[in-house]
C-alpha cells in the first residue's frame, strides 16, 4: 500500500531531525574531546531489544581514578555521555523514534595485559527521553529515566587505543511513575581512546 503525503512528510522530517541530531552530537562530542584532554574516548554503539533498534554516539572523560588490584587487575572509573536514537520496529507505532540523552559514571575492571587487555564495564546513570512512548504500546511513565549497563570487552592495538565490547542495558524510571515498561537491549560498542 503506497504511503500518503502526510506519512512521507513525517518520515522526511524524522530523517532530517536524525541527521541534525547526529551532526550536533559529532560537533559536541568533538569539542568535548578537545577539552577533555588525554585519555578521552569516542564510541559508537548499535543494538536491539524490545522491538527497538538503538544507535548511539558516546563521548567519555579521562579516568577519574585508577587503582591496581594486585598484579593482574586494575579498577578505574570514567564518565560516559551519550546521545542515542531509538527507532521503533513496529509497523504502526504510536511513536516511531525517541532520542535518549544520558550521563553515566562507569566502573571498569581490566586485566593488566600489555598488548591486549580484557575488561568488564558496569555503568549506572541518568537518562532524559524526548518522548515517553515508543512502538504501539511501550510507555516509560516519564521523560526522566535511570539506566544501567554491564558488558565485557577487549582493548587492543597500539597503546590499546581500540576497544570492542558487548553490553546489556536497561532503561526505566525505577518505578517512581507508572506505567514503567522500560527498555532492555543488547548492543555492540566500538571505541577509540584518544591519548
Amino acid at each position: 500500500m503506497p504511503a500518503d503525503g502526510h506519512e512521507v512528510k513525517s518520515k522526511r522530517q524524522l530523517f532530517s531531525r536524525s541527521l541534525l541530531l547526529a551532526a550536533a552530537a559529532v560537533f559536541i562530542g568533538g569539542s568535548g574531546l578537545a577539552r577533555a584532554g588525554p585519555r578521552a574516548l569516542l564510541d559508537l554503539e548499535a543494538g536491539t531489544g524490545n522491538h527497538v533498534d538503538v544507535i548511539a554516539l558516546g563521548v567519555g572523560s579521562r579516568e577519574w581514578f585508577t587503582r591496581a588490584l594486585g598484579e593482574h587487575w586494575v579498577l578505574s572509573s570514567y564518565v560516559l555521555g551519550r546521545v542515542a536514537y531509538w527507532g521503533s520496529l513496529d509497523d504502526h507505532p504510536r511513536v516511531a523514534a525517541v532520542y535518549d540523552f544520558s550521563v553515566t559514571p562507569v566502573l571498569r575492571l581490566q586485566s593488566a595485559g600489555r598488548n591486549i587487555a580484557f575488561f568488564v564495564d558496569l555503568g549506572v546513570g541518568v537518562h532524559a527521553l524526548t518522548h515517553t512512548h515508543i512502538n504501539a504500546g511501550r510507555t516509560f511513565g516519564s521523560a526522566f529515566q535511570f539506566g544501567e549497563f554491564l558488558g565485557p570487552g577487549v582493548r587492543f592495538g597500539p597503546d590499546r587505543r581500540y576497544e570492542v565490547s558487548v553490553r546489556v542495558q536497561h532503561v526505566s524510571n525505577g518505578g517512581f511513575r507508572n506505567p514503567n515498561d522500560g527498555l532492555t537491549y543488547g548492543s555492540v560498542v566500538v571505541r577509540y581512546n584518544f591519548q
